[in-house]
């Protein structure tokens, strides 16, 4: 009895309603769902890689405090410590976070580590959108591909900014621009520009 009953179900069926549910929760507006199970496995591994992100774009706040800035010797060694030289100033070592600096090999590794966290999360955000949602009719957005896009050009300038300070060592480094460009992603910071820009087109259009 119990097989039959069990064989009446539609376990995919309530796998999508719980894919809606979870999506109305988080203030995701979709019409139209892919109706393949590949799919909601896809969306699951998205959101096990946004959990990473998040954690690697702290991860990236925390290095901007700790890496050694590009005013100091950067000479790319693995040392534990702070060489009392490496920070120098009319003879005097100075620290602006108050605080020792991680050496610059090591900083660079984690931060090549954080960035391939980062494209993992994009690519998987292209893939769902491209492979189940391009092709419904009518197609729906699940994700803005032009905020994959401009994440990946985020990832595209500070990977060239890794390989020009691993090379050439400049005085000067663009990562700072990257990494506030991924907060800029952010929901709770593309919400408040979409509030931002609608007040002052009202503005500009009263002011007119």
């Amino acid at each position: 009895m119990a097989t039959g009953m069990e064989a009446g179900v539609d376990h995919w069926g309530i796998r999508k309603a719980a894919w809606q549910l979870e999506d109305v929760l988080h203030d995701v507006n979709i019409d139209v769902y892919p109706d393949k199970p590949e799919a909601r496995e896809a969306q699951f591994q998205f959101v096990w890689a946004e959990v990473s992100y998040k954690r690697a774009l702290l991860a990236l706040v925390l290095l901007t405090i700790f890496e050694t800035p590009t005013w100091c010797d950067t000479a790319l060694d693995f040392g534990n410590q702070l060489e009392p030289s490496r920070c120098l100033i009319e003879g005097r070592v100075i620290m602006t976070s108050g605080i020792p600096y991680l050496p610059p090999g090591w900083g660079l590794v984690l931060e090549v580590f954080l960035m391939l966290i980062l494209l993992r999360k994009f690519v998987l955000e292209w893939q769902v959108q491209v492979r189940y949602f391009d092709h419904l009719v009518p197609r729906q957005e699940y994700f803005n591909k032009n905020h994959i896009r401009f994440g990946l050009a985020m990832l595209v300038l500070e990977a060239f900014d890794v390989v020009i300070f691993a090379l050439l060592r400049p005085r000067f480094r663009f990562a700072f621009i990257a990494r506030s460009g991924y907060l800029c992603l952010l929901p709770a910071v593309t919400t408040l520009a979409r509030c931002v820009l609608a007040c002052l087109w009202e503005m500009i259009s009263v002011a007119v």
